[in-house]
């Protein structure tokens, strides 16, 4: 090792510097790492969809949910408008989005019915990314039609114009 070595007293400060930096920079990486097995935790444990995408809509997390929705097989980087054909008005959501617009809609997804709102990430007065939640909404909706046949049925009066 260069920093044990007396041969090379001249560039010592240099070498120390150097191997201080090098075990601050592993010590970061550790803990960016320790954070994203946080980050990647706490949105696989979530029971909606999440997607963060770039602003030139590459894919920088997505968790189990928002995969399972959308029958996606992909990868971090890849190109939200080629993961699934299917979701054309999603992507026009999210090209509203890398344009500063939110937007948000129910959204029919394998015959299941999602809220999914699409809003962009402002950094420093621009957009640096796009974020999507999407909700299942369906159970909700079926209990709200249960509710309200229940409720017509048990109120006649209702029922007369």
């Amino acid at each position: 090792k260069p920093l044990l070595n007396k041969d090379y007293t001249e560039i010592s400060p240099l070498l120390e510097r150097i191997h201080n930096q090098q075990l601050q920079l592993k010590e970061s990486s550790l803990e960016l790492e320790l954070r994203r097995e946080e980050f990647e935790t706490v949105t696989n444990s979530m029971n909606e969809g999440m997607v963060l995408l770039n602003k030139r809509g590459r894919i920088l997390s997505i968790n189990n949910k928002a995969r399972q929705i959308i029958s996606a097989d992909c990868e971090l980087g890849d190109s939200i408008y080629t993961v699934n054909d299917n979701l054309n008005s999603i992507h026009e959501m999210i090209d509203r989005a890398r344009g500063g617009q939110r937007s948000e809609k129910i959204e029919s997804i394998n015959e299941k019915n999602y809220h999914v709102n699409v809003n962009p990430i402002i950094t420093n007065g621009a957009v640096s990314g796009v974020a999507i939640v999407i909700i299942d909404i369906t159970d909700k909706e079926i209990k709200i039609l249960k509710h309200t046949r229940f409720y017509f049925k048990s109120n006649p009066s209702s029922n007369r114009c």
